[in-house]
């Protein structure tokens, strides 16, 4: 299915083609994050081709859809000109623009010229299942059917699980561990490369980045401080850990960072390793402005390709969410569902710490009073507890900003798409005790190295991983590779990181927000 149409590349046809636009985008049925993500991805690019058009012009518009696919094109013919990277002397006058290309980013834009055409291609979803009514349809599901198939038909239930569901379920998520390791080093190559923009701008994204960083980090001390108190934490062979093994456990994990080879990380699955070839590289071609333009476009269509094979895998987990539930309940092992409200109250708490920091900062160094601020950001943090969506906070965020926080414009058009991406420090002490829950259960007590390991891991996926569809099950997988932990458990993590994301969303929209002020 493919429709198109043409315009002249004019200003004042913006409104006229955004109409377009958004009709042509709802009878595709997309989520409502991605029509404004589309919108500003139009308005951007046509604001930044006009300046370079001939007076006659013409930018044509054209929609294709494959399967649940759908990719928003605009074309028009030209010099070469890239919507998404700046000139050298770009000035604080273009972090609008920059801005708007983080949240394009968001959303897996891609630029080629060729033939004298310039096209740049914004690729979306159509709108699925709610994934939270989805697991706990799958959670009631499975456990129902499991305590049907063990009160009347215990044999079958049985043999199904060990003949059928278990090999199904053992090769889904073997499918799944083959593609978050590639897509990991991919997205963070990615990611480095895209940064070249931002550099064009030191100081306000430099600070930005420093508190966003620095929330990150409070989060980290905060989950493990809660960690050591509630979970128990063992030397080698399980004995009491000592300072001094203690210290070589955290160095040996330091220095195993760096790998021996490039091949071995990968054949291994050691994530930190992975990471910092990724960021190794990265840096290294980054330095090299441009001289890399094929294996930039290379990486930047491997990222997309592998981010839409996982985003079809991550979309059957329901169903093996059903089977592991199915599992759970025919084995008897109802333990970890049942204990599973241990770690959500020790992770509330944690969440309520932090807050408290947050508002602390904002009453200590903005002088405002924090009942005061909740007010003005109140309605913000509603849409994203109801939506657990960052995009669909955007317009009020925005809006909220600039009329009732006197953020200057320039600062909170660039805050707040940048905050979407990097601000997930509420991220960091769930996946942490999350981990060590489900550990626990299966008999994997850590060491102070371990939870050293998992801190730095957590952090540095908190803050590479972009916010998108499936994340849960990207970083629990990751994560479960790295530390041993058995892949059926990752029905119920993932479970639990759905029912949390409505939480999640306007929390990490709180350190958005108050990092923006600090900026300011």
């Amino acid at each position: 299915m493919e429709n198109k149409k043409e315009f002249p590349l004019d200003l004042n046809n913006i409104r006229s083609i955004i109409e377009f636009i958004t009709d042509s985008l709802n009878s595709f049925n997309p989520t409502r994050r991605d029509v404004t993500l589309a919108q500003l991805f139009v308005e951007e690019t046509i604001a930044y081709w006009a300046k370079k058009a001939s007076p006659e012009a013409k930018i044509e518009i054209s929609f294709r859809k494959r399967f649940k696919t759908i990719s928003l094109v605009l074309s028009y013919a030209g010099p070469a000109a890239n919507p998404m990277a700046l000139e050298e002397s770009a000035d604080l006058a273009a972090e609008d623009l920059i801005g708007s290309n983080i949240l394009i980013g968001l959303s897996q834009a891609t630029y080629a010229y060729k033939n004298g055409i310039n096209k740049i291609s914004f690729t979306i979803k159509q709108k699925q299942i709610n994934p939270t009514l989805a697991i706990i349809g799958a959670l009631i599901g499975g456990s129902l059917l499991a305590l049907l198939a063990n009160q009347f038909f215990p044999d079958l239930g049985y043999s199904l699980a060990n003949k059928f569901l278990n090999p199904l379920s053992n090769t889904y998520f073997g499918l799944l561990n083959g593609l978050v390791l590639p897509l990991l080093f991919v997205s963070v190559l990615s990611g480095i490369f895209n940064m070249e923009n931002l550099s064009q701008i030191k100081q306000i994204f430099g600070s930005l980045l420093r508190w966003l960083t620095g929330f990150t980090m409070l989060a980290a001390a905060i989950g493990v401080i809660a960690s050591l108190l509630y979970f128990p934490i063992a030397g080698n062979a399980g004995q009491a850990v000592t300072g001094e093994s203690a210290w070589s456990q955290v160095l040996e994990m330091v220095f195993g960072i760096m790998p021996t080879n490039l091949i071995r990380p990968f054949l291994e699955g050691n994530t930190l390793q992975i990471i910092f070839l990724a960021v190794f590289i990265g840096v290294i071609m980054l330095t090299m402005k441009g001289r890399f333009p094929i294996i930039t476009d290379f990486v930047a269509e491997l990222n997309l390709i592998l981010a839409n094979l996982l985003s079809a895998v991550v979309a059957l987990m329901p169903w093996f969410i059903f089977i592991s539930i199915f599992n759970l309940v025919l084995s008897g092992n109802t333990e970890l569902i049942l204990s599973s409200l241990e770690p959500i109250i020790l992770i509330l708490i944690c969440f309520a710490v932090l807050i408290i920091f947050m508002l602390a900062s904002v009453f200590v160094i903005e002088k405002i009073n924090p009942v005061k601020y909740l007010r003005i950001i109140g309605p913000s943090l509603l849409i994203g507890l109801v939506t657990a969506s960052s995009g669909a906070t955007f317009s009020q965020h925005s809006l909220t900003a600039r009329v009732k926080q006197n953020v200057r414009d320039y600062v909170a058009k660039f805050a707040i798409p940048l905050g979407s991406i990097f601000s997930k420090a509420f991220v960091v002490p769930f996946l942490i005790i999350v981990t060590l829950f489900i550990g626990k259960y299966y008999g994997i007590i850590f060491s102070l190295a371990d939870l050293s390991s998992l801190t730095v891991l957590c952090v540095i996926l908190a803050i590479s991983v972009p916010p998108v569809p499936g994340m849960g099950s990207y970083l629990f997988t990751v994560i479960f590779m790295n530390f041993g932990i058995p892949m059926e458990s990752l029905a119920m993590a993932i479970t639990i990181f759905v029912l949390f994301d409505y939480l999640l969303t306007p929390a990490n929209l709180l350190a958005s927000n108050v990092s923006m002020l600090h900026v300011e």
